[in-house]
């Protein structure tokens, strides 16, 4: 009788250890799928994020790159996971370019309001200076206070020098204007003085 009671026991007890396997082997495959998926499309966001030319970033408050897309490493001539906790004075060797990176920077954070700036100056891993429409916005990585901001600067280099283009074309042509009315007036003089 105390043995039939037993196996009984063992018998129900490897059922309920059964059951309790399938239902964890569940859990782990639903985990699995989940993780994939996340997986998937953080990496399809990364992708997108990576095919956007304008720089993309995100800095922490010491002003630490926490986040960045291609265009910033290229610009910068590393890869992007080079650029995660590094700043720009890791990378810029224009020490001007750095103290106003950084200050803007400070400010967004520290006012917590974001910033328009419709020039700046980046000079990049082969040393030529790109010009940059830049706005910053402020930003909490753990939704208490603002530590953090998000950048999105768009290149306007080519912007920049068909206008100092125009203005040198508007000043020859001043100086061609002025030289045709000399030559103008002088032909006038000479006339007269005939």
């Amino acid at each position: 009788v105390c043995s039939s009671d037993l196996e009984q026991k063992v018998a129900e007890r490897t059922q309920a250890l059964t059951s309790v396997n399938r239902q964890m082997n569940r859990e782990i495959s639903e985990r699995r799928r989940a993780e994939s998926a996340r997986a998937a499309s953080e990496a399809k966001l990364r992708k997108i994020i990576d095919l956007i030319p304008h720089f993309v970033f995100a800095k922490n408050r010491n002003g630490q790159f926490i986040f960045a897309n291609q265009a910033v490493a290229d610009a910068y001539g590393t890869t992007v996971e080079g650029l995660t906790g590094k700043s720009d004075a890791d990378f810029n060797t224009n020490l001007e370019e750095v103290i106003h990176f950084q200050q803007h920077d400070q400010h967004v954070i520290d006012s917590g309001q974001p910033e328009e700036i419709p020039e700046e100056c980046i000079t990049d891993s082969t040393g030529k200076t790109r010009w940059l429409h830049t706005l910053k916005i402020p930003f909490s990585m753990n939704n208490d206070h603002i530590d953090s901001l998000l950048g999105v600067s768009t290149d306007i280099t080519a912007l920049k020098q068909a206008e100092l283009g125009r203005i040198e074309l508007e000043a020859r042509l001043m100086r061609a204007e002025k030289m045709e009315a000399l030559g103008t007036l002088a032909g006038g003089v000479a006339h007269d003085l005939n």
